[in-house]
């Protein structure tokens, strides 16, 4: 018989409310991670027997733990209702500490719904009461968590210090938070794998896994086999990153635990897909598959439908790869990620191409290209949105210190008075001034304000404009569906060297495409970014002509200087540009070498210390009167 069936028969044996409440919170505690459903049922008894006996503080305890067993089955309205009350039950009864547990257990549930403004709410009145009543283990979980939610909004830079503030707590009793090391180890390891520093993220998940070796932890060690697993495979590292995936399986089947399984699962068949290793993949992927189908799954089912069709494409089994394609899409109305549908839309689309049902391909085009849009909508917003809460969180932060300054002043006398007030009143200034840092002065103000932004100017950006050489003579010689796949192609591709250098693609327009670099965040290296983003560009058009025998050629102008734009939009932000800066760089375009590196002098002077021996003419540019053009390759 094992701890919790004694438990369980311990409570239905025993006639005194306050006994049974106290079997009923071991059986809850006990079950947290295993069996939820039973979590959630002593969670109710503890509450209803509480009631009973007229003990609020045991209700409020009761109200956290259902709190708790809701949100592990992703119940998260009701969770977030369970733990208000508690919270307020434990302020009327003046539980500090219990106060300050049900403030962080608000701020993860709404984080877990990426409601990052009331999460941030929660956790700051939780570190409040820790840092002035010296609670140190629940100051360390919070701080670990508001490390976890910049982790979500992209401050990589902010998550890391609030992880290693968390770990220096932890690390004043190693013995007593000994799991929370693993934990806050693991996070920084995956914050470095974020950050590309892959060495040190091997060396954090390191120390997470001797943690849960040493106290024998079989989930934590598979977890930490996989995450090193994956980070072997991004750095080549083959034998290695199979032997920790296979070790990461084994440990997942032998506990039975099917959500691990099926992430190693997936895992290893996106190794040996990378390996070209097809039946392999396949197989991992399946029963990836079969335990998304069984648990219910429907996001994974749907990634793994289309990556299975897509594998089968790849192989030349078209018949396959309709199968589970169309199987994906059967499941299409049931998916909200736009980045899955937009995939899937793709391989349905190369598909019918290779089938040769050119109508059907080019609807499934359009429709990629509308959900990438759309997605690309999405995350700008996001983006937008992600910046507001940082804009926010430092103004709240601020607000605090101030209120706390206010506090002090009115405990001052006379002529210290005076000097308190007027430290205030810096000290606001300096607030209203940090606030306006955060965004651009013209977009925080106006969004502020007016929930608008007018048009901002940006005095330091570099554009590049790119068109194919002869383009309407390359169209006669393909169809359109042909011209669209192409173009598709080459674009993603040009999409992903802009994004790694920095810069931001503005909009396409037939087979022009257009980027920047220094707007909406400046950056000193912005000309630079261009340079090396537009190369990776040619090299990529050189590679892929000889590998398809074409004969492709873009021309590129790039110039440096001025530039309009901003948030564009009431409901809906986008960016967009305008400005001479930008009919400059069309100009070097139309009179610049193709297949070269065609700038301005204002971009060189720029990026002389970098390139050597550019070739140079001058010469009579519509428009523009004469002008030296620089080309490089």
């Amino acid at each position: 018989m094992s701890e919790i069936e004694k438990l369980e028969r311990q409570f239905s044996e025993a006639i005194d409310n306050k006994n049974k409440i106290e079997i009923a919170l071991k059986i809850t505690k006990a079950s947290y991670f295993d069996d939820f459903e039973k979590s959630r049922f002593y969670a109710i008894e503890i509450i209803t027997l509480s009631v009973r006996e007229k003990n609020r503080y045991l209700m409020a305890r009761g109200l956290s733990y259902l709190g708790t067993a809701l949100g592990n089955m992703d119940i998260l309205n009701k969770s977030l209702i369970c733990f208000k009350k508690a919270m307020e039950i434990f302020q009327e009864i003046n539980d500090l500490e219990k106060v300050c547990f049900s403030c962080n257990n608000l701020g993860y549930s709404y984080l877990r719904t990426s409601n990052y403004k009331k999460a941030l709410l929660y956790f700051q009145q939780g570190l409040e009461i820790a840092e002035e009543h010296e609670y140190l283990q629940i100051g360390a979980v919070i701080l670990q968590n508001i490390g976890q939610l910049y982790a979500h909004i992209s401050d990589l830079e902010k998550a890391m210090d609030y992880y290693l503030k968390a770990l220096k707590l932890y690390e004043t009793d190693p013995e007593y938070y000994i799991t929370n090391l693993a934990i806050v180890y693991s996070s920084i390891g995956g914050l470095q794998k974020s950050l590309r520093n892959y060495e040190k993220s091997v060396y954090y998940h390191q120390k997470s896994l001797e943690i849960y070796q040493k106290i024998n932890d079989d989930l934590g060690i598979a977890g930490q086999m996989c995450n090193l697993g994956s980070i072997f495979h991004i750095q080549n590292k083959t034998d290695k990153a199979i032997k920790y995936l296979n070790s990461a399986l084994e440990k997942a089947e032998q506990l039975n635990n099917l959500e691990f399984i099926q992430v190693t699962c997936n895992n290893l068949g996106t190794f040996y897909l990378s390996l070209k290793n097809y039946d392999m993949a396949i197989s991992y992927l399946l029963k990836a598959l079969q335990i998304a189908e069984g648990i219910g799954n429907l996001l994974s089912s749907f990634d793994n439908y289309q990556l299975i069709g897509e594998i089968y494409l790849k192989k030349g089994d078209l018949h396959k790869c309709s199968e589970y394609l169309h199987k994906a899409l059967n499941l299409i109305g049931k998916v909200k990620d736009l980045e899955f549908i937009q995939k899937l839309y793709r391989s349905l689309s190369e598909l019918n191409y290779s089938m040769k049902n050119y109508r059907e391909s080019l609807d499934y085009f359009k429709k990629s290209m509308e959900i990438k849009e759309k997605y690309f909508d999405e995350s700008r917003n996001r983006q937008i949105n992600e910046m507001e809460i940082k804009y926010e969180v430092e103004k709240k932060q601020k607000e605090a210190k101030i209120a706390k300054a206010e506090a002090e002043m009115y405990r001052l006398k006379n002529i210290e008075l005076e000097k308190a007030y007027q430290q205030i009143e810096k000290e606001k200034n300096k607030t209203d001034h940090l606030l306006l840092t955060i965004l651009p002065a013209k977009v925080a103000l106006e969004l502020k304000n007016y929930g608008y932004s007018l048009p901002h100017s940006y005095e330091n950006v570099t554009v590049y404009i790119s068109e194919f050489r002869l383009f309407e003579d390359i169209q006669r010689n393909f169809t359109a569906e042909e011209i669209i796949r192409h173009l598709n192609e080459i674009f993603e591709i040009f999409d992903e060297n802009f994004e790694k250098m920095n810069s931001e693609k503005i909009k396409t327009f037939g087979d022009r495409y257009l980027a920047v670099s220094g707007m909406p965040m400046e950056d000193e290296n912005h000309a630079l970014n261009i340079l090396k983003a537009a190369r990776k560009n040619l090299d990529f058009i050189d590679k892929r002509n000889e590998e398809l025998g074409l004969n492709w050629e873009i021309n590129i102008g790039i110039h440096s200087g001025k530039v309009i734009g901003g948030i564009v939009g009431v409901k809906k932000y986008l960016y967009d540009i305008f400005g001479d800066t930008i009919n400059t760089a069309a100009r070097i375009l139309e009179y610049g070498q193709p297949m070269k590196l065609n700038f301005s002098h204002t971009t060189y002077n720029l990026v002389s210390d970098y390139i050597k021996n550019p070739e140079f003419k001058e010469t009579e540019v519509r428009g523009k009167g004469k002008m030296g053009i620089y080309s490089i390759r």
